[in-house]
């Protein structure tokens, strides 16, 4: 996708983005040896994965995790369990039965593609400026944790405008 976007639009900058869990994938895609380059990444509520510890204190209940599926994946080399259920998400049944279409759950294989391994080193290595939003009262991801974590990237953050718990966070006096 991102070369096809070089080709069809040669001289417009190309960035690529991710909300919630999908900024976990980018991280990885950015990681990955063969990326195609961009000129830079967006954000929006970023999931870094489980083990950034950016969530909310308190939303353990937000999904579940299968590990059984995980374990046999691993111990197998991948070659049992991927497409098996790996995290089913816990929504309420209004949530179930409203239109929005609400993904229910993640393969095991999504699921790994989804939250970086070892989050702080892979978000470390980003190699772009990036640009990071998340809203004040996010119900999952706790925003001055989320704004501390991504300062693990070498790049440079886009600098945020009209954002005061952001700077207040960046400047603790």
């Amino acid at each position: 996708m991102v070369q096809a976007a070089h080709q069809q639009f040669p001289s417009v900058p190309v960035f690529l983005g991710g909300h919630s869990a999908g900024a976990g994938l980018v991280v990885n895609y950015a990681n990955y040896p063969h990326h195609e380059s961009v000129n830079g990444y967006l954000f929006v509520a970023p999931d870094f994965g489980p083990r950034s510890d950016t969530m909310r204190e308190g939303n353990g209940n937000f999904a579940t995790v299968c590990m059984k599926a995980f374990v046999a994946h691993a111990i197998t080399g991948g070659l049992l369990k991927g497409h098996a259920v790996g995290v089913r998400y816990n929504y309420s049944p209004e949530q179930l039965n409203s239109s929005i279409g609400l993904v229910q759950y993640n393969s095991v294989n999504m699921s790994l593609a989804l939250n970086p391994a070892k989050p702080s080193q892979e978000v470390s290595r980003l190699d772009k400026p990036f640009g990071l939003w998340i809203g004040e009262d996010d119900e999952i991801m706790d925003p001055p944790k989320v704004v501390a974590y991504a300062g693990h990237a070498s790049a440079p953050a886009i600098p945020c405008r009209n954002c005061a718990w952001a700077e207040a966070s960046a400047h603790p006096q």
